[in-house]
């Protein structure tokens, strides 16, 4: 098993973000469960934040058709990194659409600070975990897009 991390620049307006979100989703629920790929997506101020997981010959095929996705810029991976076993076991893609008004746990958005900005590389299990505890918090998952 595989985990990539990656960060991207959202080239179309925010208005039609909503939209785009949804065609990826769906795009994913076709294609990556034959695959065994599972994950989250993120979309907050123009930015998109995904956590991938599957075997790594899959995910290159995966960032390979997000590369060339004209949704997408300046995609960098923040973490692209073997892992023991899936943290997304029973995922196929939750996307969340995460607006200025939705109000986080500052406690939870320490810890991913923390995380982004601290010293050394970024430890692939402890983003993950992280993830999941952002994806559980009631108020984030009323920015799930529904599929």
């Amino acid at each position: 098993m595989h985990l990539i991390v990656y960060t991207s620049t959202y080239t179309h307006s925010e208005k039609a973000a909503q939209d785009d979100l949804l065609d990826i989703c769906r795009a994913a629920n076709s294609f990556n469960p034959t695959r065994e790929i599972a994950g989250t997506l993120f979309f907050h101020q123009g930015r998109f934040l995904q956590a991938l997981e599957g075997t790594r010959e899959n995910l290159e095929e995966l960032m390979a058709r997000i590369e060339k996705d004209p949704r997408h810029r300046d995609i960098v991976r923040i973490i692209d990194e073997p892992i023991e076993k899936r943290s997304f076991v029973d995922w196929r893609l939750d996307a969340f659409n995460v607006s200025d008004d939705i109000q986080l746990d500052p406690e939870l958005l320490e810890n991913f600070k923390i995380t982004f900005l601290g010293q050394g590389p970024l430890e692939g299990r402890v983003f993950v975990d992280l993830l999941k505890k952002f994806c559980a918090n009631p108020t984030l998952r009323a920015a799930l897009v529904s599929c």
